[in-house]
């Protein structure tokens, strides 16, 4: 008998959370996950794949979430550089030194550490991004379009329009199954 129709007067109990429940077997619980895709990446988890397993990898796929932790995380880590290198660089100067000679700043030792640092972060988040556009279908020579920033006036409209495309191309959910690139790693 079933809930709806049961005996007056008896009470079903629900099954314990480790029996498996009637109509439930684990080949239905695999295909609900396959069909949802894995679980989404970490914040740590994916700043450990793109910074240590994948630091210059171009080929294969990268996910929603590994993608955008990662430049969640170059975005801190700039930030904390930034404010860092500024401290530094005002402890010993003041703000008309840096109006008299604007490269002081730049040829300081703190703003030489930073782009050093953004240099050592320039390979992982290229490797990152042509990894997603992948994972969407698309190649990775796309980026070849911000060369276009070379190009005065015209180049900068170009790059714009094309960092509003890319947005939205990174947004996009992943290709199911295995496409031109790999195998997803989402729905594996």
């Amino acid at each position: 008998m079933n809930e709806f129709n049961q005996e007056p007067g008896t009470q079903q109990v629900p099954p314990a959370f480790d029996q498996p429940q009637q109509g439930y077997n684990q080949v239905n619980i695999d295909r609900k996950v396959s069909q949802l895709g894995r679980p989404m990446l970490g914040f740590m988890e994916a700043v450990k794949i793109c910074l240590i397993e994948k630091y210059c990898c171009f080929t294969g796929r990268a996910r929603r979430s590994e993608y955008w932790w990662f430049c969640l995380f170059i975005q801190i880590v700039g930030w904390i550089i930034g404010g860092v290198c500024f401290a530094i660089y005002f402890k010993s100067h003041t703000i008309e030194d840096y109006i008299n000679n604007p490269l002081s700043l730049i040829l300081s030792p703190a703003y030489i550490g930073g782009m050093v640092v953004s240099l050592a972060f320039f390979l992982p988040s290229l490797g990152a991004m042509v990894r997603r556009l992948h994972d969407t279908g698309r190649s990775g020579k796309w980026l070849l379009i911000l060369l276009a920033s070379i190009i005065p006036l015209v180049g900068s409209l170009v790059v714009l329009v094309f960092a509003i495309v890319l947005i939205v191309w990174n947004v996009q959910d992943s290709d199911r199954g295995e496409n031109q690139y790999g195998p997803s790693p989402k729905y594996q």
